[in-house]
C-alpha cells in the first residue's frame, strides 16, 4: 500500500492550502512534511506518493526551501511538483523544483503552477485561490490520479530557463513594529 505525503514550504500558509487540496482528493491517508519546521533527511519508497508545494520568491524557490527539499530523496517514487505564487511570475521556479525532484530520484507525474493571495502585496490576487480556483486543483489532481493509475510520466514540456534566474535581494527591509 503507498503512503501518501504532503511535502511543502509554507509560511504564509497559502501553498500548504494548495498542497492539502491536491491530497485531499487521494484516498490514501496524508502525512504532513512541513519544511517550514522540518529539516531532516526523508527516503521515500517507490510505492510512495508525493505531493510538493512551494511558494515562488522572485521567480524561483526560496533558497531554504531548495535546501531541505534536497534532502528529501526517492526511490523512483511518484511526485507531484507544484508552485504557488502572487499572481506575478511563475520565472523558473516550476522547472527547478521538477529538476530538483528528478535529481532525488523522484518520477515527476505532474507539475502545475498555482495562484494565491500574495504573501507580501496584500492588494494583489486577494482571495485566490478562488472557487474556481478550487475546482481546477481538484481537476488537476483528479488528473494525477489517473496518471498514477495508468503509470505514465510528466510528458509535457515545463517552462522555464536553465541557468535559473539568480537569486535577487528584496529591494526592502522588512522590519516588525513590536508595539503592536
Amino acid at each position: 500500500m503507498s503512503n501518501l505525503t504532503a511535502v511543502f514550504f509554507s509560511p504564509s500558509e497559502t501553498t500548504k492550502k494548495v498542497v492539502s487540496q491536491i491530497a485531499d482528493n487521494f484516498k490514501e491517508e496524508k502525512v504532513i512534511c512541513d519544511l517550514l519546521y522540518f529539516n531532516g533527511e526523508k527516503e521515500f519508497a517507490s510505492d510512495d506518493i508525493v505531493i510538493v508545494g512551494m511558494p515562488v520568491f522572485a521567480g524561483r524557490i526560496p533558497k531554504i526551501a531548495r535546501e531541505r527539499l534536497s534532502k528529501l530523496t526517492g526511490d523512483n517514487t511518484k511526485a507531484i511538483a507544484v508552485v504557488n505564487y502572487g499572481n506575478a511570475h511563475v520565472t523558473d521556479a516550476l522547472i527547478e523544483l521538477v529538476d530538483l525532484l528528478k535529481e532525488n530520484n523522484f518520477d515527476v507525474i505532474a507539475a502545475a503552477s498555482t495562484i494565491s493571495h500574495h504573501s507580501i502585496f496584500d492588494g494583489v490576487a486577494v482571495g485566490r485561490p478562488d472557487d474556481a480556483d478550487i475546482e481546477k486543483i481538484n481537476e488537476f489532481a483528479q488528473k494525477c490520479i489517473e496518471k498514477i493509475e495508468d503509470g505514465s510520466s510528466l510528458d509535457a514540456e515545463i517552462p522555464g530557463n536553465r541557468p535559473y534566474v539568480d537569486y535577487k535581494q528584496l529591494p526592502f527591509v522588512v522590519s516588525c513594529d513590536e508595539a503592536k
